[in-house]
């Protein structure tokens, strides 16, 4: 019998005290790419860090009054700086150097950083551990032979046959409970997310009472859910998670599908209507005053990358907005996380951030009764090459970060 309950969504304190700060490429561990706070972009002087490579990832914490950010190059390397009143200062980072293409996941706690690693040499070199529990000591790492390992304190406690993607993201709520893209398959190559394999399942974990799996929500033949990580979030503000997933087949391609807890499907949106055309997830935010809240892809983001709106309304998931030029991934890498959502302006709105099609600027999309338009961009000085990071200042204030082709970290400063 299934015994995990409805995940209920609550709010956590931007900087817990006493705790170890945690920094992830895709903003939240329950997979919603949403920001906290509220910034000063357009107006702000960024600030340009010169790195020894190009940086493919970068992840960011708050850390009192100063804010801790990494950047991993494409070799592997990791460099580490500290932004604090006096200006930027490169610190040192443990280990300072991961397997190339593994994304990070930074911890910082008492002013040392390091990068939270599991598993060692039996670890999948693809993705990065999980963390379940606030002192950090309690991890979840998939091995390389698709097992989720259940880690504390450096020893392994439990070990789950769930044939996990290698390179799936673990999402974890506030009670622990994990979700993994499961049971690789060829079914559908369309390959434009690292290789040719994608999850043929989602499976539920539970870990607070005992490591087990409670759930495995399959696919129906010929499809497969297309990503790396599904997201996990109160969609129609009735105070309980629901989980989404890009589904895509050969003859229709990709469309987003909402469920509850227990893998019932509550609305599907539209197909693309034609195989190997894909949609990016971002995530989901109150971005007008209407009830619930916008869930944001990007459709097509290799070709005409349209960012879309979908507003769930019963058993119906409806596009409401829609705007051109803007991407969110480039074909064939594992970064899905070149998009965030935010206050960056202030105005009390929240915006989609994301790459125009060069991505040489970051286009700000607002969402509104009559549909959606971009209200100012950000120049990168250059062109994107990681993810999107930011982090909430004390006093609320977001601050912005992206690296740049050319090797640089460019940080907007409140």
């Amino acid at each position: 019998a299934v015994t995990l309950g409805p995940t209920r969504q609550t709010e956590v304190e931007l900087i817990p005290t006493n705790e170890p700060n945690f920094g992830y490429t895709y903003h939240s561990p329950d997979g919603n790419r949403l920001g906290r706070g509220a910034g000063a972009l357009p107006g702000s002087t960024p600030v340009d860090v010169p790195l020894r490579g190009s940086p493919e990832w970068i992840a960011a914490v708050q850390d009192g009054d100063t804010s801790v950010w990494a950047a991993v190059l494409e070799d592997g390397e990791v460099q580490a700086f500290v932004f604090e009143e006096g200006g930027v200062r490169e610190i040192d980072i443990t280990p300072g150097r991961l397997p190339p293409g593994m994304p990070p996941l930074l911890k910082v706690q008492g002013g040392k950083a390091e990068m939270v690693y599991a598993g060692g040499e039996n670890a999948s070199p693809l993705s990065h551990p999980a963390v379940l529990d606030p002192s950090g000591e309690l991890l979840g790492y998939i091995d390389i032979n698709g097992d989720v390992v259940i880690q504390e304190h450096g020893e392994e406690m439990d070990r789950l046959e769930v044939n996990a993607l290698p390179d799936a993201r673990l999402i974890v709520d506030e009670g622990g409970n994990i979700l993994a893209l499961s049971d690789p398959t060829r079914r559908y190559e369309h390959g434009v997310l690292g290789d040719d394999f994608e999850a043929a399942s989602l499976t539920v974990i539970e870990t607070k009472s005992e490591a087990r799996v409670v759930l495995r929500i399959p696919v129906d033949e010929p499809a497969i859910f297309e990503g790396i990580d599904p997201i996990w979030v109160d969609m129609n503000a009735d105070g309980v998670r629901e989980i989404i997933l890009t589904r895509s087949d050969a003859n229709q391609g990709a469309q987003l599908v909402v469920s509850d807890n227990m893998g019932r499907e509550i609305a599907a949106g539209p197909a693309i209507g034609q195989g190997y055309r894909w949609r990016n997830q971002l995530g989901a935010a109150p971005f007008d005053d209407s009830e619930g809240w916008d869930l944001v892809d990007v459709l097509t983001p290799h070709l005409t990358g349209v960012v879309e709106f979908y507003k769930l309304d019963g058993g119906k998931l409806e596009i409401k907005a829609q705007v051109s030029g803007y991407t969110s991934h480039v074909i064939g890498t594992r970064n899905l996380d070149m998009g965030l959502m935010g206050d960056f302006d202030g105005d009390q709105n929240i915006e989609a951030l994301l790459p125009n099609q060069a991505r040489t600027e970051l286009g700000a999309i607002e969402r509104s009764e009559s549909g959606a338009s971009v209200d100012w961009n950000l120049h990168v000085g250059g062109a994107v090459s990681s993810n999107l990071a930011a982090v909430t200042t004390p006093d609320g204030k977001i601050i912005l970060g992206v690296g740049r082709q050319d090797g640089h970290l460019r940080i907007w400063l409140p």
